[in-house]
């Protein structure tokens, strides 16, 4: 896999899991709590990709 397809399935990946969690959440009837732990995860998964692309060619 080359540094643009990573980058493109990451981003991808990443909203697409923010919104799975909130709509998870959202049934579940956590939505406060849901809606700081769905972006807690969304922060952790952007800075990972970020940090695996920035380490990409190593």
């Amino acid at each position: 896999m080359n540094k643009q397809t990573f980058e493109v399935a990451a981003s991808i990946g990443s909203v697409l899991l923010l919104v799975l969690m909130c709509v998870m959440f959202d049934r579940a009837g956590a939505t406060a709590i849901g809606s700081v732990i769905s972006l807690l995860v969304f922060t952790l998964v952007v800075s990972a990709a970020g940090f695996k692309l920035a380490n990409f060619g190593e």
